[in-house]
């Protein structure tokens, strides 16, 4: 342990706990605080691979942490008194054009799974994607988030594609972000529509305020975008999976 106290914070942080941080040798992302441990780690993890390819067919992961000595170093003062970490469990799949992700953390001192994340993902190609996800989480045992997140993108046939997003949560029965659009596609040019509507930073003193907004994109195959990438950009932040083809 080492007092730093003294030293500012400036973008140091503390990660979403997975399997990955089990064995994070400081538990702080970022310079302005390394952490003081003493501690060990119990995992285990096993893979089940196609032989001639090598590709990942099945990833299942758990493990927990067991501390020796209280956390003295934080972000806010407090001490970590806690002789053991949650549990955390993850399974990932890949198979064929399917694609399917479980994340689970158990919370070992009041006997409950304090976080969900449930991922199903389907592609055969860059205009036939498929999303489907649920994620969960608690904070001091109180429902922090609870939501559902589904998007696609659909060819109707060999020039118009149709995209779609809906992120919801069912924690405030309120819409977080929503996309619906329809792009054509050409030899020479391609144009995308996009409606999007999404709720405002929740920093924000209106109850249910969004922002709506229509996105267009214009291409001239060779050339470029005539009206910048931003429907480029939204979908490829909102739509997992996809890649933009319009170019």
């Amino acid at each position: 342990f080492e007092d730093q106290s003294g030293t500012p914070l400036f973008d140091t942080s503390i990660p979403n706990f997975s399997v990955a941080q089990l064995f994070r040798d400081n538990r702080f992302i970022g310079g302005d605080r390394i952490g003081d441990a003493n501690q060990l780690t119990f995992a285990l993890s096993s893979r089940i691979l196609n032989t001639n390819t090598g590709d990942e067919f099945l990833r299942a992961s758990i493990g927990q942490i067991f501390y020796f000595e209280d956390r003295r170093v934080s972000l806010d003062g407090t001490v970590d008194t806690a002789n053991q970490s949650d549990i955390i469990a993850e399974l990932g799949s890949n198979i064929g054009r399917w694609q399917g992700n479980i994340n689970l953390q158990w919370d070992t001192t009041y006997s409950e799974l304090s976080k969900e994340n449930y991922f199903l993902h389907y592609q055969t190609d860059s205009r036939t994607i498929f999303n489907l996800g649920y994620r969960k989480r608690l904070d001091d045992r109180q429902l922090d988030i609870e939501q559902t997140d589904t998007s696609f993108v659909y060819p109707f046939n060999m020039n118009y594609s149709g995209f779609f997003r809906w992120n919801y949560s069912l924690k405030d029965n309120k819409d977080i972000d929503t996309i619906a659009g329809i792009a054509y596609d050409s030899c020479c040019w391609s144009i995308q529509v996009l409606a999007q509507r999404r709720i405002k930073n929740t920093t924000t003193t209106v109850d249910d305020a969004y922002d709506n907004s229509i996105l267009v994109q214009f291409v001239f195959k060779g050339l470029g975008s005539l009206s910048g990438s931003k429907a480029k950009t939204t979908l490829e932040q909102s739509i997992y999976g996809y890649r933009d083809i319009f170019q």
